[in-house]
């Protein structure tokens, strides 16, 4: 446990530095990690070289997305084209139903994009829209995220479920279709509904992603916008598309794979947008590229505050904590597992499981699960005693069914629950 209470405290000085103290993230990070990596038993002579690896490994994922979104987002404000999308936006849907079409247009980029690439585009369109129609920041940004957060956690063919989907070996239809059974209920609560209750926590934009609104004469047109805003979007849909219809090893595949790699398609569309909304409108390369360091300015103290959650990450890995915390998870499911027991009423040979009903069982706290060799459902009265020849441990058993993977047990329909 003491490893344990060691991040617990580190925790809560980090909270106490950046919160009461007012110290710049990203140096609460470096001394909160230093300190625990010393209170965690890693030598002294390996804490500055496991800060640095664990900075450089998570800005390396992740520095060359947000600095060309913030490019690209900077320019797309600069040139009025997300102005041009705000009024695409609300004469589509109206002011009153903003929250609603910030939610749909979330879950469109948030299909084919990681999180981190569509948080970068949709802020310039969301500061647009708060900017030009003065409406309650949370209520404009709040759906728009919850959206992207469905997306990327349970949607196919995004590829984070997705991979999940071929890890387990699931049908990918069913995967979307549980997963819309939950995202959106969670998405209309998560956005426009929560949005309502926090609308008057005051909140503005960056100071880098504001604008002064252009007269229209000057607005780039609505289709060039919506293209350059979504073209990230849009080449990793096709590549994925176009990379499942190809043979996995063949030379073309490993060109779309290159292609699509999230690095890849920002510095494309950011090319892109350097000549739509650049040099297309009259604006010289060095302009645009004065544009660019702003940008990257305006980004600078979040990349350093991502580094410094690195560092914090990598004591963590270094001195074992995530593997002891993993194992404290697994005792707590198995305690869970005691407390609450799993029945297997009249089951022998080869289990399947075919059902899973709570009921009150002896203890009053159990729940059972119907197991046999057939597909049929089962009764609705289920005989409350443990699996044959199995009386003398039972507690085993309900262990050994509570902590079996998806693997291992690959056809569960679950009836009622």
């Amino acid at each position: 446990m003491l490893p344990l209470v060691v991040i617990a405290v580190a925790i809560a000085a980090l909270i106490v530095l950046v919160a009461w103290a007012k110290m710049h993230p990203f140096l609460a990070f470096i001394l909160v990690s230093a300190g625990a990596a010393l209170a965690l038993g890693i030598p002294l002579a390996d804490v500055p070289a496991a800060l640095r690896k664990g900075i450089g490994d998570i800005l390396g994922s992740l520095a060359i997305v947000i600095v060309t979104g913030a490019m690209l987002g900077k320019l797309v404000v600069e040139s009025g084209a997300a102005q041009r999308i705000a009024d695409v936006l609300v004469n589509a849907f109206g002011e009153r139903r903003m929250a609603w079409a910030m939610a749909l247009t979330g879950f469109i980029v948030g299909i084919p994009l990681f999180y981190g690439v569509g948080f970068v585009l949709m802020v310039p369109i969301i500061f647009a829209v708060v900017e030009r129609y003065r409406l309650p920041p949370l209520v404009v940004a709040l759906p728009a995220l919850a959206a992207l957060s469905v997306a990327h956690g349970l949607l196919p063919p995004h590829p984070a479920p997705t991979a999940l989907v071929a890890s387990f070996k699931a049908d990918i239809g069913l995967t979307l279709l549980y997963g819309l059974a939950i995202a959106v209920p969670a998405l209309v609560l998560a956005g426009p509904v929560f949005a309502k209750v926090v609308a008057s926590i005051p909140a503005r934009p960056l100071a880098g992603m504001e604008a002064k609104a252009l007269p229209e004469s000057q607005l780039p047109g609505a289709a060039i916008s919506i293209v350059t805003a979504l073209l990230p979007a849009v080449l990793l849909l096709l590549t994925a598309v176009v990379g499942g219809l190809m043979p996995a090893d063949s030379q073309a595949a490993a060109v779309v794979k290159f292609i699509s790699d999230p690095d890849v398609v920002m510095l494309t569309a950011l090319g892109f947008t350097t000549i739509t909304l650049g040099l297309a409108r009259g604006r010289s390369l060095g302009a645009v590229m004065t544009t660019f360091a702003a940008a990257i300015g305006d980004v600078a103290s979040i990349l350093l505050v991502i580094g410094g959650s690195g560092a914090f990450k990598k004591v963590l890995v270094k001195s074992g904590v995530n593997t002891q915390i993993g194992a404290a998870l697994q005792g707590l499911m198995a305690r869970v597992g005691e407390e609450f027991p799993l029945e297997c009423p009249g089951c022998g040979g080869d289990i399947r499981l075919i059902a899973l009903h709570p009921s009150r069982g002896r203890s009053g706290r159990s729940s059972r699960i119907w197991a046999n060799r057939s597909s049929r459902r089962p009764s609705r009265r289920p005989v409350a005693r443990p699996p044959t020849g199995e009386s003398s441990s039972r507690s085993t058993f309900d262990r050994a069914i509570f902590q079996a993977s998806p693997v291992e047990l690959p056809d569960i329909d679950i009836h009622s629950l």
